[in-house]
């Protein structure tokens, strides 16, 4: 009789709530910055993940800077001008990863002529003088000013890296 069967199936609606995972990335730093041919050192943090990580870095890095996949360093001395973003990514031991886009900024220093002036020389002796140069990136391209004269028997070498008056004065003066 089928009004003593029991029931073969069973519905109830009910919510399940699923929260995040919820490891981030520390917000510090919040900008990578450096200057060129100078050491820097950025130490990216996770939290609420579980350790160990494993970092990353992927994106338009300037050359010389590297990311320690152990440690969440990125760090080096960077060779080239940069102004950029960069992703860095870690991964915690149960295979989750969260990324974090940071912007990177590598500058130099403005290029700049020391004041020291050159050293006195005679008429007729050799003559070797490398221009004081700083800042900037080499190589670098060294010309007189406009209207500006070597004593005559010297000359401009612009032998990168620096630019250096060289050669033999053969007449006595003051020049400029």
């Amino acid at each position: 009789d089928s009004n003593t069967s029991a029931k073969s199936q069973a519905e109830q609606m009910f919510s399940l709530e699923v929260a995040s995972y919820g490891m981030e990335i520390n917000p510090e730093p919040a900008l990578i910055s450096g200057k060129v041919k100078e050491p820097l050192s950025a130490t990216f943090n996770a939290t609420r993940g579980e350790p160990p990580y494993k970092w990353s870095a992927t994106g338009d890095l300037p050359r010389g800077i590297s990311m320690n996949p152990a440690t969440g360093v990125l760090g080096g001395t960077p060779s080239n001008l940069a102004s950029s973003t960069v992703t860095i990514r870690v991964t915690d031991s149960k295979g989750f990863p969260v990324m974090r886009s940071i912007p990177v900024s590598i500058t130099a220093d403005p290029l700049a002529i020391s004041s020291d002036a050159p050293p006195a020389t005679m008429a007729g002796a050799d003559f070797l003088w490398q221009i004081p140069l700083k800042g900037g990136l080499p190589p670098y391209k060294v010309e007189l000013a406009q209207g500006s004269k070597l004593p005559p028997g010297l000359y401009l070498s612009e032998y990168a890296p620096f630019g250096r008056i060289v050669g033999e004065p053969s007449a006595a003066g003051s020049f400029s």
